[in-house]
């Protein structure tokens, strides 16, 4: 693996948030002279992706360090990162998190209730602090 030579791996995930979306996008782009793209591509796209970020985020299967994902599915709002990773373990998640997000990670171990919940600060195992 990359780490193992030296190499730092990060990938940026920017997703708009589903496939009806992004081949609207696309749809629209492509009458203003830009690039173009069936709806079948878009899908096979848009499933291969989703899967590879799924492999990504979970560092012992892909070795990538950090993992940044951006939504991009509100029109005319700037992309914003709501979530990150390092070494499969969150290090942010954004307050609002969008619901496609929330739909791909749920059943998987990487659902946004738990990622929030391993980014609570846990009490040390030298605090010999007791309720009596």
């Amino acid at each position: 693996m990359a780490h193992g030579h030296g190499f730092w791996t990060t990938i940026d995930y920017v997703a708009v948030g589903s496939v009806e979306e992004s081949v609207r996008r696309i749809t629209e782009r492509s009458y203003r002279g830009g690039h173009s793209a069936s709806e079948r591509l878009v899908a096979d796209i848009y499933e291969k992706s989703t899967k590879n970020l799924l492999t990504a985020l979970d560092f012992g299967e892909s070795g990538i360090e950090v993992v940044r994902i951006y939504d991009n599915s509100e029109l005319r709002r700037h992309v914003r990162q709501v979530l990150s990773l390092r070494r499969g373990r969150p290090r942010s998640v954004a307050d609002n998190v969008p619901s496609w997000l929330e739909l791909l990670f749920r059943g998987t171990k990487f659902e946004i209730s738990g990622l929030r919940e391993a980014l609570k600060p846990r009490p040390h195992r030298n605090d010999r602090t007791r309720e009596r």
